[in-house]
């Protein structure tokens, strides 16, 4: 199937696989953790493939009050325009789930990826209305207001999931220090939480720029060819009360000397409170470098000392489940999925997702041959950010994660399904096809955690 607006000879599929792909028995499990405290993994579903152009990082996945499921899968190069006629940055494939992420059918092409879900109030109960704002583009210099592209999706339990409209729109940003002006900044990055208990409804975002008066230096690139690195990126958060039309600077944390200066800073970021009420934040610094962490106990207006974690590495994804586990999927090199139980962001129990994919892969995962689309040894062999990985990478580990029984009583007795989305690739940043085979493909799993 040919999605909208690229041209051919692109291949990217539909699959389609039965209902009956969500029950699974013990022997297609793979289970970590003790009778108490457990993750447990599902057989992968390939969600699409491409043969011609970039086919990775589905990084943004929403769901629709009747469970329908949205995927975001980029098209373009890293930080490059798409194929002609796509949108000038970040095109994307979007593709729609039913049934959990059992099976996935392509809807829109080249639209913005990279982008931020934002619930909105609707004053129907069966009903919701969902904003994604794409601040990929967003202009350089001090922060104002940016025209944004953003695109709205409505959705019920009766009629499912569907895009309505689609605008570009000025988000204002105020109360920010002042940026300096040769990158693009403040960028939007990880995700969005709503404050609990707090009026009125509060979304704390992060965002990571170089300010403008940074005295700290950088340097992530070595060589000739390596581009100036002018400092040290800083993690911004700052709150919107209309549901992401405007954001009102509240903090930011700067790099600090115990990290690498063989990094860009600190930009990816993730965001997510605890069940006691803090805020926890991750950020990378640069792949292959550990990922550090903060706290804050008075919602983003002030941060604890940054901390290294055992996790790694690019574009982490945080949640806290209903049963107060917390869970962190990231990577490069390789894929990991970490499960933090006690639900306090302290000690992460860690799952290489190379080598649970390799395990569980299977004819009903939608793949025609399931040997061209396992991941090295290399890639199965990483326990730490150290370890090698292969080149050219197999997966450039911007992973996807939406949680899918958040309002289940079950969860928050215990066991909770989140759904991850990942990528593997055929010849890393350069495209299909490659030492690793003819397509980049994207998959997605779900994953059950006791605690």
């Amino acid at each position: 199937m040919i999605a909208a607006g690229v041209a051919a000879p692109i291949l990217l599929r539909r699959v389609a696989l039965p209902r009956l792909h969500l029950v699974f028995t013990a022997a297609v499990l793979l289970s970590v953790g003790s009778a108490e405290r457990s993750t447990r993994f599902h057989p992968p579903t390939l969600v699409g493939e491409s043969n011609w152009s970039h086919f990775w990082m589905p990084a943004t996945i929403f769901k629709g009050v009747g469970g329908d499921l949205i995927m975001s899968i980029d098209l373009a190069g890293d930080g490059k325009p798409c194929p002609p006629p796509g949108h000038p940055q970040n095109c994307s494939a979007l593709y729609r789930s039913s049934n959990g992420g059992a099976s996935w059918a392509i809807v829109y092409g080249n639209i913005p990826g990279m982008a931020l879900p934002i619930p909105q109030p609707t004053s129907r109960p069966d009903a919701a209305e969902t904003r994604v704002y794409n601040f990929a583009s967003t202009a350089t210099g001090h922060p104002g207001s940016f025209s944004i592209f953003s695109s709205v999706w409505q959705d019920s339990a009766a009629a499912g999931i569907q895009r309505v409209d689609a605008e570009s729109i000025d988000v204002s940003m105020t109360g920010f220090p002042p940026m300096a002006g040769t990158k693009s900044g403040p960028a939007a990055s990880g995700n969005v939480v709503l404050l609990a208990g707090v009026s009125p409804p509060t979304n704390i975002g992060t965002f990571y720029g170089l300010l403008r008066n940074s005295s700290h230096s950088c340097h992530p690139y070595e060589g000739a060819s390596a581009p100036p690195w002018p400092g040290c990126d800083s993690a911004f958060f700052a709150a919107s009360t209309d549901y992401g039309r405007s954001w009102a600077y509240r903090s930011h944390i700067d790099w600090i000397p115990p990290m690498s200066t063989k990094a860009e800073g600190l930009t990816e970021s993730s965001i997510t409170q605890l069940r006691n009420g803090m805020l926890l934040s991750v950020f990378r610094l640069q792949c292959n470098l550990p990922l550090y962490k903060a706290f804050s106990t008075d919602h983003a207006r002030s941060w604890s000392t940054p901390e290294r974690t055992n996790t790694w590495a690019v574009y982490p994804q945080l949640r806290t489940l209903p049963n107060g586990a917390v869970v962190l999927a990231s990577g490069r090199p390789g894929l990991g999925f970490w499960t933090n139980y006690a639900g306090d962001g302290v000690e992460w129990e860690f799952h290489n997702l190379c080598a649970v994919h390799n395990q569980l892969l299977e004819p009903s995962s939608g793949v025609q041959n399931r040997s061209a689309y396992l991941y090295q040894p290399t890639e199965v062999s990483v326990q730490n950010c150290s370890s090698p990985g292969t080149w050219p990478p197999q997966t450039k580990a911007y992973l996807g994660m939406v949680l899918l029984d958040e309002t289940e009583p079950s969860c928050r007795g215990g066991s909770c399904d989140l759904l991850i989305a990942y990528d593997r690739l055929a010849n890393g940043n350069s495209g299909p096809p490659g030492p690793w085979g003819q397509v980049d493909a994207v998959f997605s799993m779900r994953v059950t955690v006791t605690a």
